[in-house]
């Protein structure tokens, strides 16, 4: 073990570790973002923490829940929705439609304290031990509620942070509220945060073709209606489960054969009634130069 990996255990064991400064910059591709880096003695913490919980968590997630797992990335999404939509309308020989929903600022709006909980009650039906069990819950409390607005360091091109739309930056953000993009562990509590929508999706909804990438949902169902009247049911379990809710402009309910934007591709075909055709194709503006 390096002497920096030794002297991150110690702090976390003696329960003297406080988050160290962050690097504050802005990206600009696919869209503007604010990112906080953590210090990388924070970040050896981080990996302790997820190597430790992520495989319990990982049983739990719904097999199309995908990003920031093991070989579930953009690119498996995206073959699992062709998967999803070939299946659901028999090889294309029937109607079917996509739902398309966005979570309003998702990452700015996750609620600390709800997010938490999850992780409490979660982990205390694990066969971790008694020290395992406090000492990870100990070392999550003080990233989840750790803020970075009050020790960091600016760094790159500072009018794309000035651009930035006030409800996207942490520095105006209530301080319960927001995770920092750029960390490994905001990326995990992620999915274990939404997860619990993910499980009511499948589990009292009962939809069978269902994929997500982080926030952006699919789902695929051959009754309009049905998934109509989802839109209302989703978003109220959002408002009154997670404090979350909808993004109104970002919600599509079509047919499959109207093509899918997702993840930058559009996933298209017709039905077989007509001249064959089925595809995925990359969006102009996904592509670099």
């Amino acid at each position: 073990m390096g002497k920096k990996h030794l002297y991150s255990y110690e702090k976390l064991k003696k329960k003297s570790y406080s988050p160290g400064r962050s690097i504050c910059f802005a990206v600009s591709y696919p869209k503007i973002r604010e990112i906080f880096a953590s210090d990388f003695n924070d970040r050896i913490l981080h990996h302790l923490l997820i190597n430790r919980i992520e495989p319990y968590f990982e049983k739990r997630f719904i097999f199309d829940s995908c990003a920031c797992r093991p070989k579930k990335g953009g690119h498996f999404a995206v073959e699992r929705l062709r998967l999803s939509e070939r299946n659901i309308t028999k090889n294309h020989t029937r109607q079917a439609y996509s739902l398309q929903l966005d979570i309003k600022s998702f990452f700015y709006n996750i609620n600390k304290q709800i997010l938490m909980n999850i992780l409490i009650h979660t982990l205390y039906k694990s066969d971790f031990g008694d020290e395992e069990f406090e000492e990870d819950l100990w070392l999550a409390h003080k990233i989840i509620f750790h803020n970075p607005c009050n020790n960091y360091k600016l760094k790159g091109d500072m009018t794309l942070l000035e651009s930035l739309p006030k409800h996207k930056s942490l520095f105006n953000i209530p301080p319960h509220k927001g995770l920092p993009i750029g960390n490994l562990t905001s990326q995990f509590f992620a999915n274990v945060y939404l997860n619990e929508l993910y499980q009511f999706i499948k589990r009292e909804l009962k939809f069978k073709y269902y994929i997500r990438y982080a926030d952006d949902m699919v789902l695929l169902d051959t009754d309009y209606k049905r998934l109509e009247r989802t839109i209302y049911i989703i978003n109220d379990f959002l408002i009154n489960r997670l404090d979350l809710e909808l993004h109104p402009n970002k919600t599509k309910l079509n047919s499959i054969y109207s093509g899918m934007d997702f993840l930058g591709y559009i996933v298209k075909t017709r039905l077989r009634s007509y001249k064959k055709e089925n595809y995925t194709k990359l969006k102009k503006e996904t592509v670099l130069f």
